[in-house]
């Protein structure tokens, strides 16, 4: 099994709220609310915990309401090694009605302080021997350069570890120009990244390859109910398959 470290810098509580329907402006009941605490890399931890890898989990966290990750740490055994913050993880709040009809209301988080990276850096330590693979998943707090995000991914790199990147926006750019292993971009974000619409399956297999010709090696897109697509480099060239 392998040692994987997760790097969430935007944790959430997740309120998940399911109802019959939503009727704008008068009081709604619902039939079941459920509070989590979430966030990529988090949910990525517990995943790889229940497989059986040993994961370390870190990353920013806000101090104020920071106690439902602390419990969900110690129950899912994550070693955690986040740095607190002041201020208060971001709540976000998804309606599901019986329709089928999903709505979601993101709140937005905390702003970091000017040595929130240092401060992360010097948590996470020389990485090199302690860890398979990295993971940093997630978007970005208010106050956290691009850049930085970029600083993180060399990190990895400089210690021989596979890293891979899901993000979006400015830190997906800043993040690539460090040449992560992988990236997991949705239809979205790669189009976002192109900078135009990918109406297409070759559309998007394309601009998969285009991603892998900056230097990244593998490029896993996710297309909702359509599925994912893959690129991974061979010895042969570039493909991109359907898993």
């Amino acid at each position: 099994m392998a040692r994987v470290l997760t790097i969430t810098l935007n944790p959430a509580l997740d309120l998940n709220a399911e109802t019959d329907s939503i009727r704008l402006g008068n009081v709604n009941r619902s039939r079941s609310t459920r509070l989590e605490a979430a966030g990529k890399g988090i949910n990525l931890g517990r995943v790889l915990s229940r497989l059986g890898h040993t994961v370390t989990v870190s990353g920013l966290l806000g101090e104020i309401n920071a106690a439902p990750f602390d419990r969900l740490f110690s129950s899912d055994i994550l070693a955690d090694h986040f740095v607190r913050i002041p201020g208060q993880n971001r709540i976000n709040v998804k309606i599901a009605e019986g329709d089928g009809r999903v709505t979601d209301l993101n709140g937005p988080g905390f702003d970091v302080p000017a040595d929130a990276l240092d401060r992360l850096k010097a948590r996470l330590g020389n990485l090199k021997n302690r860890f398979d693979a990295v993971a940093i998943a997630g978007s970005l707090p208010g106050g956290f350069q691009p850049e930085a995000l970029a600083e993180l991914v060399t990190l990895a790199r400089e210690a021989d570890i596979p890293v891979w990147l899901d993000t979006s926006g400015a830190g997906l750019t800043a993040g690539l120009k460090a040449l992560p292993d992988g990236i997991k971009p949705n239809t979205e974000e790669l189009a976002e990244w192109a900078g135009h619409p990918l109406e297409s399956l070759d559309a998007i297999a394309e601009a998969g390859r285009s991603l892998q010709a900056t230097g990244i090696a593998n490029v896993v897109i996710s297309m909702g109910e359509k599925g994912v697509l893959c690129c991974r480099r061979r010895v042969t060239g570039k493909r991109c398959h359907r898993p």
